[in-house]
């Protein structure tokens, strides 16, 4: 289970969390990074 902070259309923080997957289930806001490192020996 991965909780994320679950944020208002002004990305004010609402105070909820929530589990990642169902976050996404519903559409709701959030704030998340990903990070993709690439060079000439691997590519992820």
């Amino acid at each position: 289970m991965e909780l994320l902070d679950i944020v208002d259309d002004n990305n004010n923080l609402t105070g909820n969390q929530e589990d990642k997957d169902i976050i996404h289930e519903k559409g709701l806001w959030h704030r998340e990074i990903a990070v993709f490192i690439q060079n000439e020996k691997v590519s992820i």
